[in-house]
């Protein structure tokens, strides 16, 4: 059992960190010739908009928080934090994985990529906003 403010804390940090990751590595690629102009913007298009969503969530999850009184002490069960931990990781290294498919020998298509990315952010980002969603109202 967690608690659920440092639950909900552990989840921004690997949410933004990792979608930092996957973004700084893209801003990588892309200067070293890895993506095109092109390649790069439509990459950014696909990644940048699942993580403006989650952290419009977060932030209004804590911006309604401010204006409440402090909340009853609530805790989140054991199997549920180890599947966020588990489904988040494994959500950013299946992008980091498809990116670096990309640039790397045997490399992938740019569609092929962009495809593999819309796989990814339909399944795994699918579970990874139920959570936030569930935590985050």
């Amino acid at each position: 059992m967690l608690p659920e403010a440092t639950f909900k804390s552990r989840l921004l940090w690997m949410l933004t960190l990792g979608k930092l990751l996957v973004l700084g590595r893209l801003g990588y690629h892309w200067s070293t010739g890895g993506f095109n102009d092109e390649q790069g913007w439509a990459a950014i298009g696909i990644l940048a908009p699942t993580f403006a969503a989650y952290l419009y969530v977060v932030l209004d999850d804590y911006l309604r928080a401010h204006r409440q009184q402090a909340p009853a002490l609530r805790y989140v069960s054991g199997p549920l934090v180890r599947f966020s931990y588990v489904i988040i990781p494994t959500y950013i290294f299946a992008l980091l994985f498809l990116m670096e498919k990309k640039v790397m020998p045997p490399h992938l298509s740019f569609t092929q990529m962009t495809a593999g990315f819309a796989l990814v952010e339909s399944v795994l980002g699918g579970y990874v906003s139920r959570v936030v969603s569930a935590f985050f109202k």
